[in-house]
């Protein structure tokens, strides 16, 4: 058993200001500060939220220009959440993931009853996916020529 022995000297006033100041000044500048993995994460889920949604609505129920912004949308958050959301180690199964989908989305239109939505959906995801495949594709072309 081993005793450890304390010190009985007190802190100096000036560290024990500079240890209460320090946090806050952290917590200000990250409060300033945008949250890119967060901004990436959530244009990614709704892409993916909008891209099902879009596929689940029957054709000609929308406006054609409301469904050409929603179509604009769908491309702007795919590709914001290929570059920001999909980290290196999961590019190379993320794309065989959109590649797969876009394959296989014809097929779900052979489903009795729920074809034509399950369809819409693929479609509409394969189509998110695809544009957050040109975003990785985008950030790799980066990154070669800025290294």
């Amino acid at each position: 058993m081993t005793i450890q022995k304390t010190s009985s000297r007190k802190p100096s006033a000036k560290a024990a200001t500079k240890r209460a100041t320090t946090p806050r000044k952290t917590a200000k500048k990250s409060e300033q500060s945008i949250d890119i993995a967060a901004v990436g994460k959530w244009s990614f889920l709704v892409g993916v939220g909008l891209a099902i949604l879009l596929g689940i609505i029957p054709p000609g129920v929308l406006n054609s220009e409301v469904t050409q912004w929603v179509v604009y949308l769908l491309m702007l958050l795919g590709l914001v959440g290929g570059v920001l959301f999909i980290t290196k180690s999961e590019e190379n199964s993320f794309i065989l993931l959109a590649v797969g989908l876009a394959f296989s989305s014809s097929a779900l239109g052979s489903v009795p009853q729920l074809g034509n939505y399950l369809a819409g959906m693929a479609n509409a995801l394969s189509f998110f996916l695809g544009f957050a495949v040109i975003g990785i594709v985008a950030r790799n072309v980066v990154g070669w020529f800025t290294r």
